[in-house]
C-alpha cells in the first residue's frame, strides 16, 4: 500500500538529497532526476523538515510525531515505487483562502529497494554446448542490457576471468581462444546493487589434435599381425566431433574402431587421417604407414614407415636355483635361495618372462632372481614372450620353501637345583642336546662351552671345574636355516657344607681313655648341630651316636653318663657331603 502522511503546512525533505550523482555510486542514497522526481533508497531512514523559505540555507525545523513517535523518527517507506506525503485542503498562495472545491496538497516520493536486472548476450560465428559449457568460434561479442523499474540504472560493470570489474560502456569483443568466466552486475540511481551473475564459456578456433598408437606387439622392424592402429583425438574446448581416415586412396570413412595392422601387412599401404571439432575446426591431414606415393595427402608431413617381419616362434625358457637346496621327498629351498628364470629368442627378441606362484595365471613380470618368502609347498608356473606376442608353452616347477630353523633343547642329567635365578649342578651332572626339524630335516647341532669355539655336538657334556659356566648351542637344517644361538648359564658346586656344633653348657673337665683325651660335660648337656653352604645351599644335618642309627633330632640331648663318639654328616641340596666326629664324655 502507499504511505500517506497529512500536514497542515508545506514541508521540504532534506535527507541527503543527491542530484546528478556519480554514475558509479553504490551506497544507498537519494536521487533527484532531471524532472525533479525524488527517489529514496528504501534502506535509508527518512526525517521530515519544514521551512517557510525556498532558500537552501533558510532555517528549517524537523517534524516529529507524538502519536506515532515510535515509527516516525525516523520513518521508512514500505511501498516500492510511488509514495505520497499529503496536506488536506489546499490554500491559494495569493488569497490565502482554501481552494474550492477542496483538494489535497500531494508530494510524491519514489521508494526504490530493488536492484536492477541485467542480462548478458553473447554472439559468435557458431555455437556448440558441451557439458553445459557454451563454445563459440570466430569472435565473441558480449553485450549487457540492464533495466530498473523505479530510479533507473546508474551503471553496469563486468569482469573477465577474475580481473577487477570495469564499467560497461559498449559491447566487448574477444578473439583469443580459451576458457572464460564472465561476471557482471548493475547499480541503480539510489545505490541498490544487483547480485553478481556469472557465466562460463569458451572461444574455440583451434582444430583438434589427433595422435596414433600401435596397440599390440612391436619392436624395431618386427610387428605382430595381431596389432592394431588406434587413433585418438583431443579438443579441450568444443570437443571432437569426428575422426576421418582412409587407407591409401580408398574411401574416406569415420573412425570408430582400431584399424587392424593386417590391412597394412603388404608393406605398401598408408593411413591418412584428420579430425573435426564440433565448431567445424578441421585438423591438417596426417599420414602413417609405408613410404609410398598415394596421392596428394601422402606428400604432407607426418609420414611413418613400417617394415616388419612376422615372428611366429616363441622363446625358449628355463628355470634354475641358486643357493640352498636339498632333494628328498621334496626339493627343499630356503628363503635365501634365488630362483632364476632365463629365456632366449633369436628373432624379434625376448620381451618378458612371466610367472605365477601357486596360480594358474602367470601375471608377474620376471625382473631378476626372486625368493620364496611364504613357507610350504609351491608350484611356479612360468613362460616367456617375445616382442610380437609369441608365448612359450607354460612350464611348472615344484619346490618346497623351508623358512623355519630347527628347534634345539638342552637337558641337565644329574643333580641340579635352582636358587633364585641361578642354576646349580653337582659334580656328576652332565648336559645333553637335542634338536628336530619337520621339513628339510636336521642338518647340524653345534655347541660351545664358555669361550670355546663352536663345535659339532657329539655326546653329553660334563663340566668338572667349580664356578660359573655357560653352554652356547644352536641347530641348522638341511637348507641352512639356523636358529638363533641359545645359551644356558649355571654354577658347578663341588664344595660340601661346613659343619658347626655347640655344647649348651661348659665342659667340667677332661680324661684320657686308651690314649685318647675326652672332654667331660655334665648330664644336662645338649649339643646343637648345624651346617652352612655358601653355594647351592639347601643343607641338611644328620648324625649317629656311637655307631647307632642315623638321627635328625636336634639338639642332641638326654645323654646318659658314658663315653660318646657322635658322627656328624652334612649334605647340601646337590649331595655334596662333609663329615665330622665329636668325642666327649658325660659324667654326673
Amino acid at each position: 500500500m502507499k504511505k500517506t502522511i497529512t500536514f497542515l503546512c508545506m514541508i521540504t525533505v532534506l535527507s541527503g538529497i543527491v542530484s546528478g550523482q556519480k554514475p558509479d555510486q553504490e551506497k544507498p542514497c537519494i536521487y533527484v532526476d532531471a524532472e525533479g522526481k525524488l527517489f529514496v533508497n528504501k534502506q535509508l531512514p527518512v526525517y521530515l523538515w519544514i521551512s517557510t523559505s525556498p532558500k537552501e540555507n533558510a532555517p528549517a525545523y524537523r517534524l516529529t510525531s507524538d502519536s506515532s513517535k515510535r515509527y516516525s523518527n525516523p520513518m521508512y517507506f514500505d511501498t516500492e515505487g510511488r509514495n505520497t506525503i499529503r496536506s488536506p485542503w489546499a490554500v491559494d498562495t495569493v488569497s490565502r483562502q482554501v481552494v474550492n472545491p477542496q483538494m489535497d496538497i500531494v508530494f510524491d516520493v519514489y521508494a526504490d529497494g530493488n536492484p536492477p536486472v541485467t542480462r548478458a548476450k553473447m554472439t559468435g560465428k557458431s555455437t556448440f554446448t558441451r557439458n553445459g559449457l557454451s563454445c563459440y568460434s570466430g569472435k565473441v561479442e558480449i553485450a549487457l542490457s540492464s533495466t530498473d523499474a523505479v530510479s533507473g540504472v546508474s551503471a553496469s560493470y563486468y569482469s573477465l576471468n577474475g580481473k577487477s570489474f570495469e564499467k560497461y560502456a559498449h559491447p566487448v569483443t574477444l578473439e583469443d581462444d580459451g576458457n572464460y568466466t564472465l561476471a557482471w552486475y548493475s547499480v541503480d540511481q539510489v545505490g541498490n546493487r544487483e547480485k553478481e551473475q556469472e557465466r562460463k564459456f569458451a572461444l574455440d578456433n583451434s582444430a583438434p589434435v589427433t595422435t596414433f598408437t600401435i596397440d599390440g606387439m612391436m619392436i624395431k622392424n618386427y610387428v605382430s599381425s595381431r596389432a592394431s592402429i588406434v587413433l585418438k583425438s583431443t579438443d579441450d574446448m568444443s570437443g571432437v566431433k569426428t575422426i576421418y581416415y582412409r587407407i591409401n586412396q580408398g574411401q574416406e570413412v569415420p573412425y570408430t574402431v582400431p584399424v587392424p595392422a593386417s590391412r597394412l601387412a603388404d608393406g605398401k599401404s598408408s593411413i591418412s587421417f584428420y579430425a573435426v571439432d564440433n565448431l567445424s575446426n578441421r585438423e591438417e591431414v596426417q599420414i602413417i604407414g609405408a613410404a609410398v606415393s598415394a596421392g596428394t595427402d601422402s606428400e604432407t608431413s607426418g609420414k611413418r614407415v613400417f617394415e616388419f617381419y612376422v615372428d611366429n616362434t616363441p622363446p625358449a625358457v628355463n628355470l634354475t636355483l641358486e643357493g640352498d637346496q636339498y632333494k628328498a621327498v621334496n626339493l627343499y629351498v630356503s628363503p635365501r635361495t634365488r630362483i632364476v628364470i632365463t629365456g632366449e629368442d633369436d628373432k624379434s627378441g625376448l620381451d618378458q618372462i612371466r610367472y605365477g606362484i601357486d596360480a594358474a595365471s602367470r601375471t608377474t613380470i620376471f625382473n631378476g632372481p626372486f625368493t620364496l618368502e611364504t613357507p610350504g609347498l609351491h608350484f611356479i608356473q612360468y613362460e616367456a614372450a617375445d616382442f610380437v606376442g609369441n608365448t612359450s608353452v607354460p612350464a611348472s616347477y615344484r619346490v618346497y620353501a623351508d623358512a623355519r630353523p630347527p628347534l634345539s633343547t638342552i637337558m641337565v642329567n644329574g643333580m641340579k637345583y635352582t636358587k633364585r635365578d641361578t642354576l646349580y649342578i653337582g659334580k656328576d651332572a652332565s648336559f645333553s642336546l637335542q634338536a628336530s626339524d619337520d621339513e628339510s630335516g636336521l642338518g647340524t647341532l653345534s655347541c660351545a662351552v664358555d669361550e670355546e669355539d663352536y663345535r659339532a655336538y657329539a655326546s653329553s657334556l660334563t663340566i668338572d671345574s667349580e664356578g660359573f659356566h655357560r653352554i652356547r648351542y644352536y641347530a641348522s637344517d638341511k637348507v641352512n636355516n639356523q636358529e638363533d644361538a641359545r645359551n644356558m648359564d649355571f654354577f658347578v658346586d663341588l664344595t660340601p657344607p661346613e659343619i658347626h656344633y655347640h655344647f649348651s653348657v661348659p665342659a667340667i673337665g677332661t680324661k684320657t681313655v686308651r690314649d685318647e683325651e675326652y672332654t667331660i660335660y655334665p648330664t644336662n648337656t645338649q649339643i646343637y648341630l648345624a651346617a652352612t653352604d655358601k653355594k647351592a645351599g639347601g643343607e641338611s644335618v644328620q648324625y649317629t651316636v656311637n655307631g647307632g642309627q642315623v638321627m635328625k633330632e636336634i639338639p642332641v640331648k638326654d645323654l646318659l653318663p658314658g663315653n660318646y663318639i657322635i658322627k656328624i654328616i652334612a649334605n647340601d641340596v646337590l649331595k655334596n657331603k662333609s663329615e665330622q666326629e665329636l668325642k666327649f664324655a658325660i659324667e654326673k
